[in-house]
């Protein structure tokens, strides 16, 4: 199935995956991480639906300077900061749009944050094997390292974190359903060209959750247990807002 096939079904659908009572879960779509020439890294998370909310984007952001910032679409405590937020520098509602120019070119932009992204994403046998396998194995499976480990490395990207506790202290798995490599891409953030697409040399991370090494793209199923809404959105930074 081609990714847009892929997303549109998920839009259809609009169902999380989720037991009520056991935890928070989101289903949807997104860039696992991507690493530009100028030092920037994006990632970015489209959840088509969410057992605390509405549907929503985000897009994270390492500058070059090493300061994570997440725009998001939606009040913070229901989008990534909550998860994310105590690891962030800050972060910044904006609205954020999403195109497809063909069945795998996807183009995301956030007008205020003057950030936009297209992709183009392909299939490979290996990215078709791990996909099928993900979707399959038992929960006890992907909680395992080892698991996130054999899975980056067989793709090249370093290891995954599909399994590990979120910044706010919630625990996290991922499961993803299919996933694509990015085959090409360009961007421009904050207004200046972010050059070509780089395998980074090292991991970068936020907060402890691994970005890959090498551009990937997927669908799938989190799941969140943990803290209460009590604890702060942001905890080391500031709104941008």
């Amino acid at each position: 199935m081609q990714p847009r096939d892929a997303v549109r079904a998920l839009e259809h659908s609009r169902r999380h995956g989720g037991a009520a009572g056991r935890g928070e879960h989101m289903a949807g779509y997104g860039l696992m991480g991507l690493t530009f020439d100028s030092g920037d890294v994006l990632a970015f998370r489209c959840f088509t639906a969410s057992s605390i909310g509405p549907p929503y984007r985000s897009i994270w952001h390492r500058r070059p300077d090493g300061r994570w910032v997440i725009h998001t679409n939606v009040e913070p405590s229901r989008g990534c900061p909550r998860y994310f937020g105590p690891a962030l520098d800050a972060y910044d509602v904006d609205d954020i749009e999403i195109s497809w120019n063909g069945p795998a070119e996807i183009s995301i932009a956030a007008a205020r944050s003057r950030l936009h992204v297209a992709m183009r994403l392909a299939a490979t046998p290996l990215t078709r094997l791990l996909g099928a396998a993900s979707n399959a194995a038992p929960d006890a499976i992907l909680q395992r390292r080892r698991a996130g480990s054999v899975a980056g490395g067989i793709l090249g990207a370093g290891p995954l974190s599909l399994a590990g506790t979120a910044p706010s202290g919630h625990q996290f798995l991922i499961r993803p359903r299919a996933l694509w490599r990015v085959a090409a891409a360009a961007a421009v953030i904050e207004g200046r060209d972010a050059g070509p697409v780089v395998v980074m040399s090292q991991q970068t991370e936020l907060g402890g959750f691994l970005i890959p090494r090498r551009g990937l793209f997927a669908t799938g199923r989190v799941r969140f247990i943990g803290p209460s809404d009590a604890a702060p959105v942001l905890q080391n930074g500031s709104s941008e807002h």
